[in-house]
């Protein structure tokens, strides 16, 4: 494309031709093809890019001679006019003079384009070259591995058959969260009175709001997927020295963002460190965990649990009525944090058509009764069991940590899912929006 520029300009508009008609307007168009020839598209053409630049610097070069012959030309009329007038000669025409100069200043103008031109398209250039092998020195990590099945499925999975055919791969990089400002005597502390402060910390706006910053920045993780062969190998390449979880999985249909590990029928986990020692790393075979998953329209699991006041409470007790179940224990940090904003939903939206239901995994009922008793909370809770013996609702559930929130529906399907912060609000908000349309 270059070239036929190029062409035009010998043929119509030479370097010499622009001598010999003087022409401001003439050498400007030069100007416009320095732009052209040493635009980004005519750059990557190599070889042809070398003579692009050395044409552009022969053309600079020649309207800076037109430059000096002009300024020659303006002093030696300024020297006629000093001879002329010490003879007493008549002057040179004044329209002349003015011609003269008109001249010189409109050649000083566009070399003067020109060569400021030229400099910052050098100046471009270097600077694309410099973040070109920065950004290649920065990425040039590797990682290689191999997805495997399970040899055996289990009874109570119900993700039906498997295949590599819908497998990905999940890269998730690290992500720094706020840091928890502790006493500073907090080294010189027995493990009691480090329990003792933080138990008092939990009960503080301070420990929300470091909750929320620490969710805040796990939800802005950055996150890539990247494609598995049919015998389930992968590859991959382009990423910066640091440390990442190298995540195989088989997602579900419905699964969708950065927690599309967390829906998945199955998946494995290993965090690895690129660094210039090791650039390339090998993870090997990865055997996929299988799990079970439950997305937004499916059918959600029956599940009993303890009262602390004995008896029963059930799933099929809140037919009928919108359902947040709070799946949590007292020693999750998360779970905790989560309590308050459990709380304000239920003051606001609690009642005949919206319930709220925590159910506790701790080791013992006794640790979330006696937390219940410190800390009373306006919605009802339960005792689900030990973590270990709650593999049939957490199974069934998919749920694989705490805190896990969950908004079912009258019908008892699953309007939503992993909701933490001000999602628990807007989901029920919207819900219960949704239904008083239809009425």
């Amino acid at each position: 494309m270059w070239s036929g520029g190029g062409a035009a300009l010998t043929s119509g508009y030479s370097l010499q031709s622009l001598r010999d008609e003087d022409d401001a307007s003439a050498r400007l168009f030069d100007v416009v093809m320095i732009a052209t020839w040493l635009s980004p598209v005519s750059l990557v053409h190599w070889p042809q890019g070398v003579r692009v630049v050395k044409r552009s610097l022969q053309t600079v070069d020649s309207i800076g001679q037109r430059f000096w012959l002009d300024l020659r030309a303006l002093q030696r009329r300024l020297v006629d006019a000093d001879h002329s007038a010490d003879k007493k000669q008549s002057a040179p025409c004044p329209s002349e003079f003015e011609k003269d100069a008109m001249r010189f200043f409109k050649t000083f103008l566009v070399f003067a384009v020109s060569v400021a031109l030229l400099g910052a398209i050098g100046r471009g250039m270097a600077n694309d070259e410099v973040e070109a092998q920065s950004e290649q020195a920065e990425t040039v990590g590797t990682i290689t591995g191999q997805v495997a099945l399970p040899a055996e499925i289990p009874d109570w999975f119900r993700g039906g058959e498997l295949s590599l055919e819908k497998a990905m791969v999940v890269v998730e990089g690290m992500y720094r969260g706020p840091r928890l400002k502790r006493p500073e005597n907090y080294r010189e502390m027995s493990n009691e009175e480090r329990k003792a402060w933080f138990a008092e910390f939990e009960k503080t706006d301070a420990y929300d709001e470091y909750q929320r910053k620490k969710r805040e920045a796990y939800e802005s993780r950055p996150v890539w997927t990247f494609p598995v062969a049919a015998d389930g190998r992968f590859v991959v390449k382009g990423l910066e020295l640091g440390r990442y979880n190298v995540i195989p999985v088989i997602p579900h249909l419905a699964a969708k963002g950065k927690e599309v590990a967390s829906q998945s029928w199955g998946s494995a986990f290993k965090q690895i460190v690129l660094s210039e020692e090791r650039q390339s790393i090998r993870v090997g075979k990865m055997e996929l965990k299988l799990q079970n998953v439950v997305m937004p329209g499916d059918v959600a699991p029956s599940w009993t649990a303890k009262r602390y006041d004995g008896g029963e409470i059930k799933s099929t007790d809140f037919l009928g009525r919108y359902l947040v179940v709070d799946f949590w224990a007292t020693w999750c940090g998360p779970c905790i944090a989560e309590i308050p904003n459990l709380a304000k939903v239920y003051e606001e939206f609690g009642g005949d058509q919206l319930e709220i239901i925590g159910l506790s995994v701790d080791s013992s009922i006794d640790l979330p009764s006696r937390f219940l008793q410190k800390r009373p909370v306006p919605y009802p809770h339960g005792y689900l069991g030990a973590w270990h013996d709650t593999e049939t609702t957490t199974q069934d559930f998919g749920v694989q940590s705490v805190p896990s929130i969950w908004l079912i529906g009258p019908d008892g399907r699953v309007l939503a899912r992993d909701l933490t912060g001000e999602k628990i609000g807007n989901a029920v908000r919207a819900a219960l929006e949704k239904t008083a349309a239809k009425k």
